[in-house]
């Protein structure tokens, strides 16, 4: 959980609201701010140390995927 805490707390300095998700510091953390520089300031912030996983929010549901996008051979 220290991990969420950390963007919880780079998330509220880049007035952005976050919301940690799971238990047991295994889970994810959705960022949300009507500003989409704000998203995308600590994007570039973090991204050394965390990486994204890409949600579609869709009306009749949502598609989550947490793999990689890169083929094995």
């Amino acid at each position: 959980m220290a991990g969420a805490h950390e963007i919880v707390g780079h998330s509220e300095a880049k007035r952005a609201t976050a919301f940690p998700l799971g238990a047991g510091g295994g889970g994810g953390v959705l960022v949300f701010s009507a500003d989409p520089q704000k998203i995308s300031d600590l994007k570039k912030e973090i991204k050394d140390v965390y990486r994204e996983i890409p949600i579609k929010l869709l009306s009749s549901g949502h598609e989550l995927i947490n793999l990689s996008q890169k083929e094995e051979k």
